[in-house]
C-alpha cells in the first residue's frame, strides 16, 4: 500500500478528502491531512510518502514550493495540485515540477480517485521495474563471484599441475 498525505488550509477540504475518497480501496494509506505545507515538511521528514495531495494557495508556502521543497527529500514523489484558481502561470509551473494533475475546485471525488488509480498504476510499474534492476543487479554480482570462484580454481588447478611437472623434473623417478 502507497502513502499518502493531504495538505490544504481549508479544513472542510481536507475532511471531506479524508472521508469521501476510499483511499484504501485504490491502494493508498492515508497518512495525514494537515493545514498548511510547512505541516506537511516535517510530516514527510518523519514519514515518506508516495504522494501529496495539495492545495496550490496556502498562507505559508504554496503547493508548488511544498512539492519543491518535498522532492529534495522524495524525489520519486507524486503530486496532485487541487486549486481554485486557473491561472495560466499555476498550471504552467505545475506543469514543471510535472506534477501528476492539476483539478480545479470544486473538486469532483471520481476525478481524484481515477487520479490516484493511475498513479498508483505508475507507482506499481516504477517499483516493478526497480525490483528487476535490483535482481539483474544481484545476478550480474552472483556471476562476477563466480567468474573469480572459477579463476581461483584454475589457478588452483595449474598450481597444482605445475608442482607436479617441477617434481618429475626434480624428481624423475617420482611420479
Amino acid at each position: 500500500m502507497y502513502k499518502i498525505l493531504i495538505v490544504d488550509d481549508e479544513i472542510m477540504i481536507r475532511s471531506g478528502l479524508s472521508k469521501i475518497i476510499r483511499w484504501n480501496e485504490i491502494g493508498f494509506e492515508l497518512v495525514g491531512a494537515v493545514g498548511s505545507a510547512g505541516e506537511a515538511l516535517k510530516m514527510i521528514a518523519q514519514i515518506p510518502v508516495d504522494a501529496i495531495l495539495t492545495d496550490i494557495n496556502m498562507p505559508d508556502m504554496t503547493g508548488l514550493e511544498l512539492i519543491r521543497r518535498a522532492r529534495k527529500e522524495l524525489p520519486r514523489v507524486k503530486a496532485v495540485i487541487i486549486s481554485g484558481y486557473s491561472e495560466f502561470e499555476y498550471a504552467r509551473e505545475a506543469i514543471e515540477l510535472k506534477v501528476e494533475n492539476y483539478i480545479l475546485k470544486p473538486l469532483d471525488p471520481q476525478k481524484i480517485t481515477e487520479t490516484f488509480k493511475k498513479i498508483r498504476e505508475e507507482l506499481d510499474e516504477e517499483s516493478y521495474t526497480e525490483r528487476q534492476n535490483q535482481f539483474i543487479t544481484l545476478a550480474d554480482a552472483g556471476e562476477r563471484r563466480l567468474a573469480v570462484l572459477h579463476a581461483a580454481e584454475r589457478r588452483e588447478h595449474l598450481a597444482v599441475r605445475i608442482r607436479h611437472l617441477v617434481l618429475a623434473v626434480v624428481h624423475p623417478c617420482v611420479r
